[in-house]
């Protein structure tokens, strides 16, 4: 279905086991970055756009702050070409005071994200 009938954000997959998050607090310990690599595939001929944000319902408690603070201070859109396999990347940062946790470095992966197009949300 999805590589022959369905339009927009339908004909997107997303491939969570081969896509990681880090994050990290910088030296002054003020600022907390993340950086998201995130593997998505195209399987339509066409261009195709849409907003992304990670999903809450991570797997384990721990990872859910980090996940949530990449889908600020908005969603980030993506495009992707036809009929590709991309790896987008995605960046957030918050003030490390306003950011729960005192862990200084993590990695998540395997987590699941959220599409938008057209104010309809789709889960992958």
């Amino acid at each position: 279905m999805q590589k022959t009938v369905l339009p927009g954000m339908y004909v997107v997959s997303y491939d969570a086991e081969n896509s990681i998050c880090t994050f990290e607090r910088n030296k002054e310990e003020t600022v907390l970055t993340g950086t998201c690599d995130l593997s998505f595939e195209n399987h339509s001929s066409k261009p195709v756009t849409f907003e992304v944000a990670l999903d809450e319902r991570s797997y384990f408690k721990e990872d859910t702050p980090f996940l949530l603070m990449m889908n600020k201070p908005r969603l980030h859109t993506v495009t992707l070409e036809p009929k590709t396999y991309q790896t987008v990347e995605i960046t957030s940062s918050v003030k490390a005071a306003d950011f729960p946790s005192k862990i200084s470095m993590s990695e998540v992966n395997g987590f699941h994200v959220n599409i938008y197009q057209n104010g309809k949300k789709r889960y992958l």
